[in-house]
């Protein structure tokens, strides 16, 4: 989200196309470019005029967290209200602005914008226009009305409007009036030792000797971009000062190449004297113009010596020379027709192309490293110090709010590149095998799911170039199931009916097995209980039959036991009869 709201920054609210294209051409012709990366706080007071509203209506109106003021005027009539409303809209945000060389100072030992003690950057402005940033009138009066031609004159601004009559003065109408007159202005970042305190980063404004603004600050708002760096120093090198002593050199054979051609085309000829009847008709040269003569060799051509062959060799030479200190060769201007032929594969075409384009990546690599990274880091950090509001911006087709003032206040930037030839399509290529390969591997088909492949072909289309995906696909996250086709969803009806159907068969049967089983079974146990019953109860009868048994024995026993026990009884029942009746026997 914070990548891609800072993309948002760079190329929606500030054009980041044509900047990056102004920072390129800048650096390849002046060795250097630099930009300016700023918060801009701007804050527009809108008038806008209304009428006929009720009271809540304007209560509505007014209770807007933008409105300022108001003008209201009642109708005595209508009770309605009328008049004018004043808003403040905050239109600040970050700015990035390509700053033309001639209006950078920097010391010129420096190595790095970073560490140096000194920047400057001088721009043309009115005191209108100061007045209109938020700078203090009584400061701004006190500038002078002379006219300050210190940035007119520049040579270096000079030469670069050269080809568009920027060389030529041309007044400016506006000069002439105090508000309008164009004042140079600095807005220098110097480390000095301001209150006593220590070195420390200053911002100073002014112009001439009068100080507009200070502050002090953290770090200075440049990047600046080299292409082709030379170590220890700031300044870079370019093309031009390569190829200049080839150029003078190829310079000289070609003008005598040219001169030769003109001599080979208008000879000089010798003439027999008195052969010629008017002289000036040899001498105009006329396009089918007569030349009278008196005798038929009366003139003849002088003889003229031939362009020494070794010309175009050196000329050659020259270019081969030019290739070797630049690295660009003539394969980064497209190739020649003669190198297309049956006997080279496409794989030895991509070679040449891809060893003709080092050059270029390696000032794109140097573009990435000096100069996007730390722009983007910039810019991100500004946003997230400045901007106090919820922003709304498209992602991947949706839109999202966002709050920067949230984000992390430190953050790495890392860079993607993709350069040279081909490289886009053999990249979205390895993306569409890396599909055909997930989809086949049954193994993680519950891994590559639907919006794994939306993610999938969304990076395939982007590496083609189309970026709005959302036409083509929509987000699985976003989007609801898909419904089935009425014809499709009778048909899968009809199968799960009669799904269902079979199994109520098959479950039908399988109860009516188990039922049989079960009465089976229950035939089975009732048989084994029955002869377990039967067997108990014969075991039952002999144990009865055996305790009668000894019943009747034991009952035998006790009768007899009791006979005996009486006959005992009966015969001492006699002998006590006895002694009674004999007592004294």
């Amino acid at each position: 989200m914070a990548t891609a709201y800072t993309k948002h920054v760079v190329f929606d609210q500030n054009g980041g196309t044509e900047l990056f294209g102004s920072i390129i051409h800048g650096g390849l012709t002046h060795r250097n470019s630099v930009a300016k990366v700023y918060w801009d706080h701007e804050v527009v007071e809108i008038e806008e005029t209304f009428k006929d509203l009720t009271e809540d209506e304007i209560d509505d109106l007014l209770a807007d967290d933008t409105v300022v003021g108001a003008e209201l005027d009642v109708d005595t009539e209508t009770g309605l209200i009328g008049g004018k409303l004043y808003r403040s809209d905050d239109r600040s945000q970050v700015r990035i602005l390509a700053i033309p060389m001639e209006e950078l100072i920097v010391p010129p030992f420096i190595r790095c914008l970073r560490t140096s003690p000194l920047i400057a950057h001088r721009q043309e402005k009115s005191k209108d226009e100061l007045i209109a940033e938020g700078f203090d009138k009584a400061l701004v009066r006190k500038l002078s009305d002379g006219k300050d031609d210190e940035l007119e004159n520049d040579p270096e601004r000079l030469n670069r409007l050269a080809d568009i009559g920027g060389d030529t003065f041309i007044s400016d109408p506006t000069d002439n009036q105090s508000g309008t007159r164009k004042h140079v202005v600095y807005e220098t970042y110097a480390r000095i030792d301001a209150d006593g305190t220590g070195t420390k980063l200053w911002k100073i404004i002014h112009c001439g000797d009068v100080v507009l603004d200070r502050e002090q600050v953290a770090r200075h708002p440049f990047v600046s971009y080299a292409p082709l760096p030379t170590p220890h120093r700031f300044w870079g090198e370019n093309f031009a000062a390569r190829v200049i002593p080839t150029q003078n050199a190829k310079t000289v054979l070609i003008r005598s190449i040219l001169d030769h051609a003109v001599v080979a085309n208008n000879p000089r000829y010798g003439v027999v004297k008195g052969a010629l009847t008017n002289p000036r008709e040899l001498l105009d040269n006329r396009l089918g113009g007569l030349v009278n003569v008196t005798r038929q060799d009366g003139i003849f051509p002088l003889p003229q010596a031939p362009l020494n062959p070794f010309v175009f060799q050196t000329i050659g030479m020259l270019d081969d020379d030019k290739e070797d200190v630049t690295g660009v060769s003539r394969l980064s201007q497209g190739l020649n027709k003669d190198a297309i032929s049956t006997q080279n594969s496409q794989g030895m075409v991509e070679q040449l192309i891809s060893a003709s384009m080092q050059r270029q990546k390696t000032m794109a690599r140097a573009f990435a490293a000096q100069f996007l990274a730390p722009l983007f880091l910039e810019v991100y950090r500004l946003v997230v110090e400045n901007e106090k509001r919820d922003r709304i911006i498209d992602i991947a087709g949706s839109w999202v709010p966002v709050t920067p003032s949230s984000w992390e206040r430190q953050r790495d930037v890392v860079i993607d590149f993709r350069l040279g030839y081909g490289e886009r399509e053999q990249r979205a290529q390895e993306y569409v095998q890396l599909g055909t390969m997930l989809a086949q591997d049954p193994s993680i088909s519950h891994l590559f799911g639907p919006d794994k492949r939306y993610n999938l072909y969304k990076a395939i289309m982007e590496t083609k170039g189309h970026r709005d995906v959302a036409q083509f696909l929509s987000d699985p996250k976003t989007t609801p199931p898909p419904q089935p086709d009425p014809q499709q969803q009778l048909a899968q009806q009809q199968i799960q009916h009669q799904m269902q159907l079979d199994d109520r068969k098959q479950a039908l049967a399988e109860k009516k097995a188990e039922q049989a089983n079960q009465l089976e079974q229950l035939r089975a146990d009732m048989e084994a209980r029955f002869k377990t019953l039967d067997f108990t109860i014969r075991t039952h009868d002999q144990e009865r039959k055996a305790a009668e048994t000894e019943n009747r024995i034991e009952v035998s026993q006790v009768e007899m036991e009791l006979a005996q026990a009486a006959e005992e009884r009966a015969a001492d029942e006699n002998v006590k009869a006895t002694a009674i009746i004999s007592p004294n026997g």
